[in-house]
């Protein structure tokens, strides 16, 4: 198998976010695309990344919300399905998009919504309260499609239990200071350090990196009868 050599990872050229491994990794080619004729001037050659919906062929442009972001519920999931249509309304009304796709992921531990860490101590509480036992990561998503005068809304909520492995003291705090759970909902990343005390997941990993998607994909084409990576 042909093999291409290693030299770094490096953050997605086109969300920003996700890592990803550029074109001179030790994986197999086979694993690795193009991100398309679009972007040729951002990357030759890059693995999928987990952040963004070129992972399944759709091309894209990241705009960030301006708006607050208001909890009006306790309830998770209504909570992230309320916060990601805040967000997708929010671009949407500034926007000239036929497609507007908005997500917000929190993690729940029996039924306290945690976003993200306000500072490395708030970041080893939340993580000294997911230690050692399971919790869910919710993810909602709104999308928001505009064909003439008709405008047609979906927003869902996924959810992916995790389980995670007994922590000491020591590595609660080692993590905290990696500054990797700063900017994320629960105080870990999944596809980073953390991965090393997550014993197992329940559903969509996908979906616990902070986009389901799958089931993104499979709602809009049943809803709205369409295929997102024909747009």
């Amino acid at each position: 198998m042909q093999q291409v050599k290693r030299t770094h990872a490096v953050r997605c050229p086109v969300c920003g976010k996700g890592r990803v491994i550029d074109a001179a990794a030790d994986v197999d080619p086979g694993r690795l695309h193009l991100y398309g004729p679009e972007h040729a001037d951002k990357a030759e050659l890059f693995s999928k990344c987990p952040k963004c919906g070129l992972q399944i062929g759709i091309s894209f442009e990241v705009v960030k919300a301006e708006g607050e972001e208001k909890i009006m519920t306790d309830d998770p999931e209504e909570a992230v399905k309320e916060l990601a249509m805040q967000k997708a309304q929010e671009v949407a009304d500034r926007v000239d998009a036929d497609v507007v796709i908005g997500a917000d992921t929190v993690v729940a531990v029996d039924g306290e919504i945690m976003g993200k860490p306000k500072d490395p101590a708030d970041a080893a509480r939340m993580i000294h309260r997911i230690q050692g036992r399971d919790h869910e990561v919710l993810t909602g998503v709104a999308v928001i499609l505009k064909k003439g005068e008709v405008e047609t809304t979906i927003n869902f909520a996924e959810t992916t239990r995790v389980h995670v492995f007994p922590m000491t003291e020591e590595e609660i705090q080692a993590y905290a200071a990696s500054k990797e759970p700063m900017d994320k909902a629960g105080a870990y990343g999944i596809q980073g350090l953390f991965a090393a005390y997550v014993s197992g997941i329940e559903g969509d990993y996908n979906n616990v990196v902070g986009l389901p998607v799958g089931r993104l994909y499979q709602e809009v084409k049943a809803i709205a009868d369409v295929d997102l990576r024909t747009l």
